[in-house]
């Protein structure tokens, strides 16, 4: 098949654009979902931001019905990048995939006004709010989670292209708008959680229509537009399949105990362990920074049978991720209670999460290193193992969530969490090392792993000694987490090997790719 003249691939940014992009892009979206937590506490009430909680669950609870589109869809536009596929292959995939997802986000969308009225009283324990009010909101949640769902898959497929220089400029601006205006809305129009929904249904809406023309634009030219095939589908089924295992099981792995929890805990007692969630999250975004930009180039060495310049960026990235998540995950588990009093300004609620975030923090690091030996496992199209992985780790996770949570409560839920990924780290790796990057499993454990974290958890470990005698007062509380912060980081990147060769003063700084 011959790519016209617009469709050929372009030249592709560097793996290390690619990352300073994702790092920049991600960052300002998570300042922005972070900032307006406190607004939304103040002017909607902890029970309306139980909902927003709850909004957050299901929202990564809709990529169960994903069916492991927005991943596959990644993987084959790093292969059309890469030339393994032509042109109108990839237009024909992306409507194909299109075409379902719209489908699939109308029946979602019917699904929701059907069951919010049961839901707003049968399921949440509302102490204040107006039933009728959370049947409202239930249901524009339901739109908004349908819409952000079509919103995904265009994401997978230009993160895929290697567009993300512009995906996230682009992202930055519209969230802006998403997430910004919301707080306006709230504080200074209507401060209702209907309102919140409604923007946030607008905003989608918007955000979708400009992905899908950037996406159509980038796959423009050929002999002819996009269709949907069957044909196109059918060589990416079994990825996808095993994707929606993935999922699935992921799903209820992360995010059973929050359902659990909107279910047996009163709606401001939840919205307050969503808080803690919020803030620990915080590093899984930062990961996966890291990891979207080095997907497509794993997947290129991949396809080039280049198992060298594959290790050397596995290894990169991951120390990379460590570098990005350990000194911010130690400040949360180390120091929470003052993070949160420079979020949220609340004392009261501080003290009240802040043992919660330390938990939750630790479970979140540990998730995050397994980020890119999980994206390492995606390149090579083997899900089999992660699957299987999750579907052990679901038939343990189950039934100690239904038994802890009743007796012990939100803790129980994060001490289950931080254990089941210190079990991916210690199972996990050495059975994916056996089928890829073999010989690296002792590299990655040494070097990507225990050194950084033992380098920052020992300087951490000291300056929290420290800190007691130097009774620093609130205003230079920032400051000070600021500065603990750059020291451990200063400790990690002293024994971090990749990084020191490709960014010390003796090399240019340019990454392979």
């Amino acid at each position: 098949m011959t790519p016209g003249p617009q469709a050929t691939p372009a030249a592709k940014p560097s793996v290390s654009w690619n990352m300073v992009a994702n790092i920049g892009g991600q960052a300002w979206v998570t300042l922005l979902m972070v900032a307006f937590v406190p607004v939304f506490i103040r002017h909607l009430g902890m029970e309306s931001y139980g909902l927003i909680g709850l909004f957050m669950t299901l929202q990564v609870v809709m990529t169960i019905f994903d069916a492991g589109m927005s991943p596959t869809l990644n993987r084959e536009m790093a292969r059309f990048t890469s030339g393994a596929i032509g042109p109108e292959d990839a237009r024909d995939l992306l409507r194909s995939v299109e075409t379902l997802a719209i489908g699939l986000a109308v029946v979602l969308s019917l699904l929701a006004a059907a069951f919010a009225g049961p839901a707003s009283v049968s399921w949440l324990n509302i102490a204040t709010l107006d039933p009728a009010t959370v049947r409202t909101a239930l249901v524009l949640m339901g739109m908004v989670l349908s819409v952000r769902f079509i919103e995904a898959i265009y994401r997978g497929a230009i993160l895929g292209l290697q567009l993300q220089v512009w995906f996230n400029s682009a992202n930055a601006l519209l969230n802006t708008i998403r997430h910004g205006g919301a707080a306006l809305v709230v504080a200074f129009v209507a401060p209702d959680i209907i309102a919140f929904f409604a923007w946030y249904l607008l905003t989608s809406v918007v955000i979708a229509l400009v992905f899908r023309w950037r996406l159509n634009r980038a796959l423009q030219g050929g002999a002819r537009p996009g269709r949907f095939s069957v044909e196109a589908l059918k060589p990416i089924y079994r990825f996808a399949l095993g994707m929606l295992g993935i999922n699935l099981l992921t799903i209820l792995l992360t995010q059973v105990d929050k359902l659990l929890l909107a279910r047996l805990l009163p709606l401001a007692e939840f919205g307050t362990y969503m808080l803690a969630f919020s803030a620990a999250s915080v590093l899984g975004v930062m990961a996966a920074a890291i990891t979207q930009a080095f997907l497509p180039v794993m997947v290129e060495h991949i396809s080039r049978g280049d198992a060298p310049g594959l290790a050397r960026n596995h290894h990169l990235a991951s120390q990379l991720v460590g570098a990005m998540v350990i000194p911010a995950g130690l400040t949360l588990i180390l120091w929470p209670e003052d993070v949160l009093m420079l979020w949220s300004g609340d004392p009261a609620l501080a003290a009240q999460a802040a043992r919660l975030l330390s938990l939750l923090a630790a479970g979140m690091l540990l998730n995050a290193m397994m980020m890119q030996p999980y994206f390492a496992m995606v390149a090579h199209g083997w899900t089999r193992l992660a699957m299987l992985s999750n579907l052990v780790a679901v038939l343990v996770l189950l039934p100690a969530i239904l038994l802890a949570v009743p007796r012990a409560g939100s803790e129980a839920a994060a001490l289950i969490w931080m254990g089941l990924n210190a079990g991916y780290i210690l199972i996990q790796i050495p059975l994916m090392h056996r089928r890829i990057l073999p010989g690296e499993m002792g590299a990655w454990y040494l070097r990507d792993l225990a050194l950084p974290l033992a380098a920052a958890t020992g300087a951490g470990l000291l300056l929290a000694e420290l800190r007691p005698m130097l009774d620093i007062p609130r205003p230079l509380l920032l400051l000070s987490l600021g500065t603990s912060w750059a020291v451990m980081l200063v400790a990690l990147s002293a024994v971090s090997g990749q990084i020191r060769a490709r960014y010390g003063p003796k090399r240019s700084g340019r990454m392979p790719t």
